[in-house]
């Protein structure tokens, strides 16, 4: 442990106390792939979100106007929908990361019982 006077904080050259806390290159490779997929998804989301902040007060004066009364109605539903949208725009390029080899193994497959059956 490193002792220190009251008020004072330790050295910045002070290595850690035991081979517990220090990183190693493969957890920083784990945590920055993480990392990643997080930021890609946040901002989808923030944009998608951004958008709807915009849509949606529009779309509340756009249909008082057309009723002419204040009503409930599927204008609200827009950062909702814009929230679903947002997600399956980050999410997509996995899910056909994730379902390409199906289709090239089942392509494969077909294939050999077509020739045997030749």
């Amino acid at each position: 442990m490193i002792k220190t006077q009251k008020g004072q904080l330790p050295a910045t050259n002070a290595q850690p106390p035991s081979g517990a806390l220090r990183k190693e290159l493969n957890h920083k490779a784990i945590i920055s792939q993480k990392a990643t997929k997080v930021n890609k998804t946040t901002v989808t989301l923030a944009i998608a979100l951004g958008i709807s902040a915009i849509l949606t007060p529009l779309a509340v004066k756009t249909a008082y106007m057309q009723r002419g009364y204040f009503a409930f109605g599927g204008e609200y539903l827009i950062p909702i929908l814009a929230l679903g949208i947002g997600l399956a725009i980050a999410n997509t390029p996995e899910f056909i990361a994730e379902i390409r080899p199906l289709f090239t193994e089942e392509g494969q497959q077909e294939k050999g019982k077509e020739n045997e059956h030749e």
